[in-house]
């Protein structure tokens, strides 16, 4: 009976090793797999900051890609239909409405498997209008439907406003710069490109007696941000306006 006890109360032991082991071996790959997603996630955050700050030299004509993980993160993109930026501006002919966006994109990354508390934004400014052409993309961070996402847009304005004298001639310039956000998705490695794609609208409209640059509810006609500088047309001077929308191709593979 004694050796029955004994062989029993090894049994016992080596089962106990076993599923000690088994649970070790699960918490190990588990607590991998999470360290693996949560860097994945943080390369992505960085390299689309890193993109952000690199917009300046992507306008003058760079291309810029980046590699995907192939882990846990997925990366798409979103379309604003019911949202229109455009450029209202009064001549003596009239007002003139010009759309530079009839529909702005956002890129997309996601990843179910890191938590974000917080909705913040971990690049630039959420406004409609800046003054620094390296803040004309922004990028949020939040967490939405179970997933932590990072969105990546340039629906924003950037404005500079100067002066040209002539002697005793002066003239107002104003310059407005908008830079279109147009996703693509071809085969191949996963890789996300950032691509210029040339000149959309390049115009130069003198003597002009108004401006306002809005941001519109395409469905209910409603302003929901806008910009005026109105106090540029009290001041006697001619105003002159120049419009440059360049479009940006986002290639993801």
């Amino acid at each position: 009976m004694r050796g029955i006890s004994e062989t029993i109360s090894t049994v016992i032991i080596s089962s106990v090793i076993i599923m000690v082991s088994i649970m070790i071996f699960y918490i190990a790959t588990y607590s991998l797999t999470t360290t693996m997603q949560v860097s994945e996630y943080g390369y992505m955050k960085s390299s689309m900051i890193n993109i952000a700050s690199s917009i300046p030299e992507i306008i003058k004509g760079t291309s810029i890609s980046i590699s995907v993980p192939k882990g846990s993160v997925g990366v798409g993109y979103s379309i604003q239909n019911n949202i229109v930026y455009e450029v209202d501006v009064l001549t003596s002919s009239g007002w003139k409405n010009i759309i530079v966006d009839d529909s702005p994109s956002a890129i997309v990354i996601r990843s179910y498997n890191v938590v974000v508390t917080s909705n913040r934004i971990i690049y630039g400014i959420n406004n409609l209008t800046v003054n620094d052409i390296a803040f004309i993309p922004t990028i949020w961070e939040y967490y939405k439907d179970g997933a932590s996402i990072i969105n990546f847009n340039t629906s924003r304005f950037y404005i500079h406003i100067y002066k040209v004298t002539n002697g005793t001639y002066t003239e107002i310039y104003i310059r407005i710069y908008y830079l279109q956000l147009r996703p693509k998705y071809i085969s191949g490695p996963r890789t996300i490109m950032f691509v210029p794609g040339g000149k959309v609208i390049e115009d130069q409209i003198n003597n002009i007696e108004g401006l306002v640059i809005r941001e519109i509810n395409s469905v209910t006609g409603k302003t929901i941000r806008s910009y005026e500088p109105s106090k540029l047309f009290s001041l006697g001077y001619k105003v002159n306006l120049l419009l440059s929308v360049d479009r940006l191709y986002v290639v993801m593979t």
